[in-house]
């Protein structure tokens, strides 16, 4: 889309149309650095509406199965360097090794019957939560995006795009560039008629 999205509430905060994120059509500065890169990785956000997490009181199987039907999805190439992707990815392995090693933890403590195997349990229940927090705060240590739909008079179908949160100030004035120059940019010739 040629027309630039709105303008940003922070001096961090972009918005970038979900065809430029899924064409891979972003600067070549990281979001999270703002330092020049080459290389862009595949990210996938998905948002929801608020009242979705009511779902979560009636329970968590029937929370997530509302959220991925309402979800609003955006998939796509977001420029990082790789030690910001890695940065970025570090919680995520954290919190599902400690998962993991939870879960281990408890079948080998619930096999053994004397003091060592309560024991076991309890820090597994330890690094169940400590894995869950860790999760849910990985969020913080990336670049945070919300999916929205963009409504404009005339059109009968909304346009998708990504509200980018707490990126690199280097990364938002790229991509400010980026549409302005689009804006500004020739129309492109008609084709020839052919015969």
């Amino acid at each position: 889309m040629s027309v630039a999205p709105t303008a940003p509430v922070r001096a961090t905060d972009v918005r970038v149309w979900a065809a430029d994120f899924a064409a891979g059509g972003l600067p070549p500065v990281c979001a999270i650095t703002g330092e020049p890169t080459d290389k862009a990785y595949k990210r996938s956000f998905a948002t929801a509406p608020a009242w979705i997490y009511l779902f979560i009181l009636c329970g968590v199987l029937i929370g997530l199965i509302a959220f991925l039907i309402v979800a609003k999805r955006a998939s796509g190439m977001l420029p990082l360097t790789a030690a910001a992707q890695k940065r970025a990815m570090r919680p995520t392995w954290i919190g599902l090794g400690l998962l993991i090693a939870s879960i281990v933890l408890f079948f080998v403590g619930a096999g053994v019957s004397d003091s060592i195997g309560g024991a076991m349990i309890l820090v597994a229940s330890v690094s169940f939560i400590a894995g869950l927090i860790v999760l849910l705060v990985r969020r913080s240590f990336d670049i945070g995006a919300k999916v929205v739909d963009v409504h404009f008079p005339g059109y009968a179908m909304p346009v998708r795009a990504i509200d980018f949160k707490r990126a690199h100030p280097a990364f938002v004035a790229a991509v400010q560039q980026m549409y302005v120059a689009r804006a500004v940019a020739p129309a492109p010739a008609p084709p020839p008629p052919f015969g």
